[in-house]
């Protein structure tokens, strides 16, 4: 190694370096909740965006993990985190809503889940709230039996539509073509 790296150049390579997992230190930072050591690593050039062999980034896995305040440190350095999905095609909001994160949820609305789609030419939606052509937020929360996420989305979101259907199967077995939000709450009630 160089002698002439600084100290915080060599920090910055150490914390950049990834398992075998994919897991690179911010993610055990964020796995074991140590939101001080990641306020720590914003003093140096940390990749937040860099996602894992699952396509998950540091966001993902703090809302898996339920930690609000290392969702909002990781919105308040890098708001890309916000768009990003996982090799799942699930973003940060999806898995909120699956998982029941309520709170999460509300911060990751309040950030800006808002975002341009290049697919749909000019059209602003929420990120997965409002998508035909994959599950959304609602309907990851209606099939997951998250009915505080639900009824949230639905009493919060402007323009969000209960009877909006899935135009494409993305997993047949867990949510099918031609459902809505509502079919799929009714389904999951009735297993």
């Amino acid at each position: 190694m160089d002698k002439n790296f600084k100290d915080d150049e060599i920090v910055s390579q150490l914390l950049s370096g990834a398992d075998n997992y994919g897991y690179f230190p911010i993610f055990y930072a964020i796995k074991y909740n140590y939101k001080n050591i990641l306020n720590v690593t914003s003093r140096f050039r940390v990749n937040e965006l860099k996602p894992d062999i699952d396509g998950n980034t540091a966001l993902h896995l703090a809302v898996v993990k339920g930690s609000l305040d290392c969702v909002e440190i990781l919105l308040s350095k890098c708001p890309k985190l916000l768009m990003r999905r996982n090799n799942e095609y699930m973003s940060p909001i999806e898995l909120a809503a699956v998982c029941g994160r309520l709170r999460i949820t509300k911060a990751l609305l309040k950030a800006g889940a808002i975002w341009f789609n290049e697919d749909f030419g000019t059209v602003n939606f929420y990120l997965s709230l409002i998508d035909q052509f994959q599950p959304n937020s609602l309907m990851y929360a209606a099939f997951h039996g998250q009915a505080r996420i639900l009824q949230y989305l639905l009493d919060t979101v402007e323009g969000i539509d209960p009877n909006v259907r899935i135009m494409t199967a993305v997993d047949p077995t867990r949510m099918p073509k031609g459902k809505n939000a509502l079919d799929l709450a009714i389904d999951e009630k009735n297993k």
